[in-house]
């Protein structure tokens, strides 16, 4: 029996095994579906000292007003003399916004990169024109006030939901496909029974993670075709991109799973450790809590998660308004094959383990 064969085998009876236990499947189609439309409600922003506004002028008296204004929010400011200084801050992240004051204008340009926190920005932004005017800026007829980079349409909004969603019912998705069936597996014995088998230890896992990932895969594309129908979505510019990083973060969903079943061994342990882990990332991922207001400590801790790069490249392919990092898919493929490797060797320390009690 050659190697692909034993791979192709292992990966149709993982299916068929799946497709008997038809409840688990109903009720994972059901809940996907429920946590797309329910978690795309639009949620408040409470600012911080954590979010910077940028204030290009030359004259102090409007950057200390908009101080003062902003202040009241808890809100800090920059000041730039120059304009292409505080483009340059805003692109960077240095800051979320920048209010751009002259003689005959005043612009206010979002950052574009979190259309949610852009909108709560942009509607504080305009709330203290009327005290810029009376107090420091001479408006006349001419004067104009211009807003850019400012997408507000529902339509932008829920992709950027649905784009922050996805990657954690990847994951999600990953323990009720991937996860629960290692660990029953290891509670029951029967890993010890499948690994004596003639096939190969790496047959198995890559037999097991391909039938997981089809499955997956019908999962996803279900739920995302239900909800379309319930809220709109923009379908992102480049299908075959999108598709290759869905691919990227079920390799990496399944890899999570499978390395926390080979640790844990208990269902129990298993459901608990990973469900408080994925709650945990979702707020510093920047899901829940827009990134730029979570503390300087927890936006470095995010970057050793893999759903920080999940969120960012869901966001970055989606909505098509950040660059696309490839940075961002090679560290996720990173996190799989680092969740595998590590499984791998849990896998085969356990079974070492076995046969030097038997």
């Amino acid at each position: 029996m050659t190697f692909i064969r034993q791979v192709l085998i292992l990966a149709a009876a993982q299916i068929r095994i799946f497709i008997r236990n038809y409840r688990a499947a109903f009720w994972g189609l059901v809940l996907s579906i429920a946590y797309l439309i329910i978690g795309n409600q639009i949620l408040v922003i409470t600012f911080g000292n954590r979010i910077s506004v940028g204030v290009c002028t030359h004259d102090l008296r409007i950057a200390k007003d908009v101080e003062i204004a902003l202040k009241k929010s808890e809100i800090q400011t920059l000041h730039f003399f120059r304009q292409d200084i505080g483009e340059k801050a805003l692109k960077n992240g240095d800051v979320s916004a920048l209010i751009s004051v002259t003689d005959t204008e005043l612009t206010f340009t979002a950052s574009g990169r979190n259309p949610m926190l852009d909108a709560q920005i942009s509607a504080l932004l305009l709330s203290i024109t009327p005290r810029l005017s009376s107090r420091t800026i001479g408006f006349g007829p001419g004067f104009r006030i211009k807003v850019n980079n400012l997408e507000m349409k529902t339509l932008s909004i829920v992709t950027f939901m649905t784009a922050s969603l996805l990657p954690f019912l990847i994951i999600h998705l990953g323990l009720i496909y991937c996860g629960q069936f290692w660990v029953q597996d290891w509670e029951n014995g029967r890993i010890y029974t499948l690994l004596a088998s003639p096939a190969h230890r790496n047959a198995i896992i890559i037999g097991r993670t391909i039938g997981f990932s089809l499955l997956m895969i019908i999962n996803l594309a279900i739920s995302l075709t239900i909800c379309r129908f319930v809220m709109t979505w923009q379908i992102p510019s480049s299908l075959l991109l999108w598709f290759l990083l869905i691919l990227i973060q079920i390799f990496a969903a399944t890899g999570l799973n499978f390395f926390f079943a080979s640790l844990c061994k208990k269902f129990v342990l298993y459901a608990n450790v990973v469900i408080i882990m994925l709650f945990l990332m979702s707020f510093i991922s920047g899901v829940i809590i827009p990134a730029e207001t979570l503390p300087h400590w927890e936006q470095i801790l995010a970057r050793f998660t893999p759903a920080f790069y999940a969120v960012r490249s869901m966001r970055s392919v989606m909505l098509g308004r950040t660059p696309v990092l490839i940075a961002d898919f090679l560290a996720l493929f990173g996190w799989g094959a680092g969740f595998y490797v590590a499984g791998y060797f849990l896998m085969k320390r356990s079974t070492i383990d076995s046969k030097t009690r038997g």
